[in-house]
Parts: C-alpha cells; structure tokens; sequence
C-alpha cells in the first residue's frame, strides 16, 4: 500500500509512505521519504481484529525529519492493519 501527506513547506512536494505486514500480520514496516524541507509529523490509522470484541481502532503518531528517508517498525499482538495516513498528530 502506498500514501502521501503534502509539505508544510515547500507546497509543491510531499513526504510518500509504503508499508509491508509481516508474518501474521504481527507487524507493519512503514517506509517513508521526506522530501520537504521540515519536520512533518503524520497520524498512522490501525485496526485490531479482535475475536469477540470486535474490531478496535487506535492510531500512532511518526515524526520525520526534513530530506530524510528510512522505515519504523510497529509490532502487534493481534492481526492489525494499517488504514491510512494523515497528516497532523
């Protein structure tokens, strides 16, 4: 899956996301390539699969620096996929 979030600064670019699931779906690789100027800050949407409960929803907040490009690691006890990312946190 792939998404972006436009830059505060300079308009014309964006920070793009990709993400992987691991085995299971105990895990989420979220990859990201800053190319604004500035520090950008995004909301990352999950869902819980939960048995009896239903499904719960949480989010999580990544920071990434200006011109920078590296990936985050997020573990999970249940089956967990990411929804969507926003920008702000």
């Amino acid at each position: 899956m792939r998404d972006s979030v436009r830059c505060p600064r300079p308009k014309s670019k964006s920070v793009n996301y990709s993400w992987g699931i691991g085995e299971n779906h105990k895990s989420t690789t979220v990859y990201f390539n800053n190319h604004c100027s500035v520090r950008v800050e995004t909301k990352l949407f999950f869902r819980t699969k939960r048995r009896f409960q239903g499904p719960k929803r949480w989010t999580r907040c990544l920071t990434t620096n200006g011109g920078t490009q590296g990936r985050k690691k997020y573990h999970h006890a249940m089956r967990t996929r990411l929804l969507a990312v926003m920008p702000g946190c």
